[in-house]
């Protein structure tokens, strides 16, 4: 993680946040059509399920995707802020 995007900066440790194990679980199981999430702010959903998941199919299962966000502006900000700073940190996704 990059540290433009996140506070904490360096590989991604799932064990901190052990609860987004589940998220992956049900991003990466075909028979899941749809992933709904009640949680709170500041829950590593956007580094922790979010970015990991278009990461690694990036890396491991390129395919079709669509990130959806409220407002234009809110899209480029991730982009910014989030998105971008991971690719540059990431060498086998600036590879792409």
């Amino acid at each position: 993680m990059s540290a433009k995007g996140s506070a904490s900066p360096g590989r991604y440790n799932p064990n901190i946040t052990p609860w987004v194990f589940g998220m992956h679980d049900a991003l990466d199981d075909p028979t899941v059509q749809k992933v709904v999430c009640m949680k709170s702010a500041q829950v590593a959903w956007t580094d922790g399920v979010l970015l990991n998941y278009i990461g690694k199919r990036i890396d491991v299962a390129p395919c079709p995707m669509v990130v959806m966000f409220p407002k234009e502006k809110t899209a480029k900000k991730f982009n910014l802020e989030k998105f971008e700073p991971m690719v540059e940190v990431t060498p086998r996704l600036g590879k792409r």
